[in-house]
C-alpha cells in the first residue's frame, strides 16, 4: 500500500516543491521513508512537547511556495488552536479513524491562520490511488 501512494503522490503533487518532516519515532520515519522516498534530520518538535510547540514549529518551517509536508502524530495534530469553538482539527486521537489520516491545510501567508481543507482516511487511500 505505502508503495502505491508514494507512486500516486510522486505522480499527482510535485514533491520537489515540497519539504517533508518526519517525527523522529520508527513509525512515521519509516511512512515517511515509503511514501515519499526520504525522511528529515532534527525533527523533534514533531513529538516532544509538540502539545504548545507544534504550531510555532510548523510556521517556522513553513516556507514560502513550498508546501509543508509533515509526518507525525494525530496527539500532535489535534493540540492545532483553530476557532473560538477549540481546536482546527477535531478528530478522537484514541479511535483508530484516526491512525494513518492524512490532513491538508492552507496558511494563509499575511494572517497565518490554518485553514483544514480535508480530510483522506486510511480506509479511503486505496480510492486516492489512481
Amino acid at each position: 500500500m505505502a508503495l502505491n501512494l508514494q507512486r500516486s503522490f510522486s505522480e499527482h503533487f510535485d514533491l520537489s516543491l515540497a519539504d517533508v518532516f518526519n517525527s523522529p519515532h520508527l513509525r512515521t520515519t519509516q511512512t515517511s521513508e515509503l511514501i515519499f522516498g526520504r525522511t528529515s534530520e532534527e525533527s523533534w518538535w514533531l513529538r516532544k512537547n509538540c502539545e504548545t510547540l507544534f504550531l510555532p514549529s510548523m510556521l517556522e518551517h513553513k516556507r514560502q511556495n513550498r508546501n509543508l509536508v509533515l509526518v507525525t502524530h494525530s496527539t500532535c495534530m489535534s493540540k492545532i488552536p483553530g476557532d473560538m469553538f477549540g481546536r482546527l482539527i477535531r478528530m478522537d486521537v484514541g479511535s483508530s479513524v484516526a491512525y494513518g489520516v492524512m490532513v491538508f491545510m492552507v496558511l494563509e501567508e499575511e494572517t497565518k491562520e490554518l485553514q483544514v481543507l480535508g480530510y483522506l482516511y486510511a480506509d479511503d487511500w486505496e480510492g486516492f490511488i489512481l
